[in-house]
């Protein structure tokens, strides 16, 4: 489960996490409706996540292959802290590192060419990916969208990709062409968050 409410976000004036800048933009000053806030925030990380196809929130991400090149181009960015590689069940994650090219970070087992890891069944790679701390501009983006859950008055665009945990995602051919807005992700939201959207496959 990933803390949105929890993440620690900068702005200008410093740092402070994404629960408290919503209250800041809510005018709440007291703790009766954290529960509430909490669970838009989560609501605004999922959906921008989805629409993204990427990480904001810094969480742990486990992909599996079940082929032998190396480097692997991982899924998710930022990627950082390889934390297991596991090969049909055996630990081998200190044979591998991380590195970033042209935005894409790779799991590599061999610095020095390009090779294969060998035959196997199944390959594990578990990291962290997303942001920590969050990027002021994305931040803004999840205030924002946690508010449009709260008040279900912002967005109106259409649903544009549906994802569903350990089994892919549909992307539609559609969107809402007076507006830009994505479900309750605001046009200007969108816009932002395009620029942090996974473009690779």
């Amino acid at each position: 489960m990933v803390d949105y409410a929890g993440a620690t976000v900068v702005w200008s004036g410093g740092t402070t996490t994404l629960l408290e800048r919503t209250k800041k933009a809510l005018k709440i000053t007291d703790s009766s409706q954290d529960e509430d806030i909490s669970l838009y925030l989560d609501l605004a990380g999922t959906s921008c996540e989805a629409y993204m196809d990427n990480k904001i929130v810094s969480q742990p991400v486990v992909e599996s292959y079940a082929f032998s090149q190396t480097p692997i181009p991982l899924r998710f960015y930022p990627a950082s802290d390889l934390t297991s590689v596991m090969i049909d069940g055996l630990e081998t994650v200190d044979d591998w590192e991380l590195f970033t090219t042209d935005g894409i970070t790779y799991a590599l087992s061999d610095r020095y060419s390009t090779s294969r890891v060998g035959h196997f069944n199944q390959l594990t790679i578990s990291y962290t990916a997303g942001y920590d701390p969050v990027p002021s501009d994305l931040g803004y983006v999840l205030v924002l969208t946690a508010i449009s859950y709260k008040d279900q008055t912002s967005g109106t665009g259409t649903i544009k990709k549906e994802v569903i945990n350990n089994v892919g995602s549909v992307e539609y051919a559609i969107a809402d062409q007076l507006t830009g807005a994505v479900g309750l992700i605001s046009a200007p939201s969108v816009s932002v968050l395009n620029r942090y959207r996974r473009w690779h496959v």
